[in-house]
């Protein structure tokens, strides 16, 4: 199968990724991140992923483990690892909607770190639709505390992350040459914007493709 080749539309994905940037979920509000990650949960319920909804500690929002089915389960596999709060209080829609201007995308936690993840998301849908099993099984973390150091979810993180091959952190930012496969372990990981603020819409489809393919590739050189 040629993974370069998987179909993404980047308009369907940026109209996917709005709910997701408009469900305001500052780290200091556990219900308004526990809002979010009950959006998460539906779309990944709906990808067939196994969901557990781990309940917040120390005043924080939940966390949300999500499985992708695979013939051998218990194998050390691939951990993608994000978290769904952001810095912005609720509110700051009213001053920071969503909106569109071309190939530019803005929006509150629309780079950190809920873009990144929603492409996480399409990368396992597509390679559920072209019938492409992962040589190894995918798990997603989710945390709601990033934004304050993890400090309630820091311990599950680690705990997660030992029983894994490989840990990817879909943080998209800039433009593709700024992208560093070399640098980080995923191809999804790019540094902020010095805005944090606009997505560059026209790498939607590219980036998903880049996810889905370090997910599909096999590692048999390792």
């Amino acid at each position: 199968m040629n993974l370069t080749a998987l179909p993404f539309d980047a308009d369907a994905m940026l109209a996917g990724l709005r709910p997701w940037v408009e469900c305001e979920s500052p780290t200091w509000d556990a219900a308004a991140v526990n809002r979010m990650m009950d959006l998460a949960s539906h779309a990944l319920v709906l990808a067939g992923a196994r969901i557990e909804r781990i309940p917040g500690r120390l005043g924080f929002g939940d966390c949300l483990r999500a499985t992708v089915p695979h013939p051998a389960p218990t194998l050390p596999g691939i951990l993608v690892l994000g978290h769904l709060d952001t810095v912005h209080p609720v509110g700051t829609l009213a001053r920071l909607p969503f909106r569109r201007d071309q190939d530019r995308a803005w929006g509150p936690g629309i780079h950190d770190m809920k873009g990144g993840i929603f492409l996480a998301l399409e990368a396992i849908r597509a390679l559920a639709r072209a019938g492409h099993a992962t040589p190894l099984p995918v798990t997603l973390l989710l945390t709601g505390d990033e934004e304050a150091g993890s400090p309630a979810s820091r311990g599950l993180i680690e705990a997660e992350a030992a029983h894994h091959r490989y840990v990817l952190l879909p943080e998209p930012a800039l433009p593709m040459a700024a992208w560093s496969p070399a640098a980080a372990p995923s191809p999804a990981s790019l540094s902020k914007p010095p805005d944090g603020r606009a997505m560059p819409v026209r790498v939607l489809p590219r980036a998903a493709r880049r996810s889905a393919k370090w997910r599909a590739r096999s590692w048999r050189s390792r």
